[in-house]
Order: structure tokens, then C-alpha cells, then sequence
């Protein structure tokens, strides 16, 4: 009887050796291969909620003749969108964050008729009594940054708001800005009180 021949215990640890070398490169090839498509895909959505962020608060400014820094937040007025020659609740928008500056976010009361003085807005008192009394609506636009910052340079027609974004273990810098779309200087009288409309 004749034996074929059989592989070598040297030529089985060999290709042991050079079958772990293959496996072990393709298994840290698919590693790296995962790990950028996941910092892509976080990288991507962070620059969406730039870009969101950016495009709604250009317009939410667009759309506003006058402009408040009330405590820490931004009052924004639409304007007389009824004509009945009041501040209504619905007519202003706030930008604000939360108590540790990490999240950016729209609170209007679409739905409020509720009238407000421009001084409860500067003493914060009308936000209370909208909250108090009205739905709130509430739009996060940037869920998770740092270092937020309001800036209102000069004549109050202008919005700068800064933050921190971390990004792939990096922390960059970003300043959305806004310029308010309409003018309202001949809406108030020399204390900034509401004058009557017609009065122009």
C-alpha cells in the first residue's frame, strides 16, 4: 500500500502564520473602513445642523423689524402681523439656550393673542406670562454645542451667535449671523414704547 504524502508540521505552522497575517489585516482593513464611515456619517450630520441652523435663524431674522437682548436670550418681533397696534404673542419669537450653553433653540407661542409691552419684554416679564398662559412651541436647532454666545453689535439690526461644535475629537468654531429684515424705528416712540400705527 502506498501512502500519499501529508503536509509537515512546519508547513502547517506556516500557513497558520501567513493565514492569521491575511485575516488580521483584512479584520483591521473593515476596522478602519467602519470607523471613517461612521466619522463621515457624525461629520455630515453636524454640518446639516449648520446649515439648518443657519438657515433658520437668517430667516427667523428676515422676518423680524425689531430685536431685544432680554436675559441671556434673543426677542424677536415680527411686526404688527394683525394690525391691531400691539406686541401679540404670537408676533415674537425668542432665541435661546439652556442653563449650561450646550443647546440653541426657538420658542415662539404661534397660537397667543396676548398682548405685551416692549417694557415686559426687556424686564423678561412677558416671556413669564406667555409661559405662564399660553402653549409654548419649541424648536431645537443645534441639540449639543458649547461656548454659546449672543452678540448684538451697534444699532440692534444685527445677530451674531457663536458656538463650539466637537467634531471628531476636535473643537471647531462657528458665528451664524442675521441681519433683522424690516425697520422699526418709526413703530416707537422716543421711550421705545408701541406707538399707534397710523401715527407715521
Amino acid at each position: 500500500m502506498v501512502c500519499g504524502r501529508g503536509f509537515t508540521l512546519v508547513e502547517v505552522m506556516m500557513g497558520v502564520l501567513v493565514s492569521s497575517i491575511i485575516f488580521g489585516a483584512i479584520g483591521t482593513l473593515a476596522f478602519a473602513m467602519s470607523s471613517a464611515h461612521e466619522q463621515t456619517k457624525d461629520m455630515s450630520e453636524m454640518q446639516a445642523y449648520i446649515r439648518y441652523t443657519s438657515d433658520r435663524l437668517r430667516d427667523e431674522m428676515r422676518q423680524s423689524v425689531k430685536m431685544w437682548y432680554v436675559s441671556g436670550r434673543i426677542a424677536l418681533w415680527k411686526g404688527d402681523l394683525n394690525a391691531d397696534d400691539q406686541i401679540n404673542g404670537n408676533e415674537l419669537v425668542y432665541i435661546e439656550t439652556n442653563a449650561d450653553y450646550d443647546i440653541l433653540q426657538l420658542h415662539g407661542f404661534p397660537s397667543s393673542t396676548r398682548s405685551v409691552t416692549v417694557t415686559s419684554i426687556k424686564n423678561g416679564s412677558a416671556l413669564t406670562n406667555l409661559i405662564s398662559n399660553d402653549t409654548s412651541q419649541y424648536t431645537v436647532l443645534l441639540p449639543v454645542c458649547s461656548n454659546l454666545s449672543f452678540t448684538i453689535p451697534g444699532n440692534f439690526r444685527l445677530l451674531n451667535i457663536s458656538f463650539d461644535l466637537s467634531e471628531n475629537g476636535s473643537v471647531t468654531s462657528y458665528d451664524v449671523c442675521g441681519t433683522l429684515g424690516g425697520a422699526s424705528e418709526n413703530k416707537f416712540d422716543s421711550s421705545g414704547a408701541l406707538k399707534a400705527l397710523d401715527d407715521d
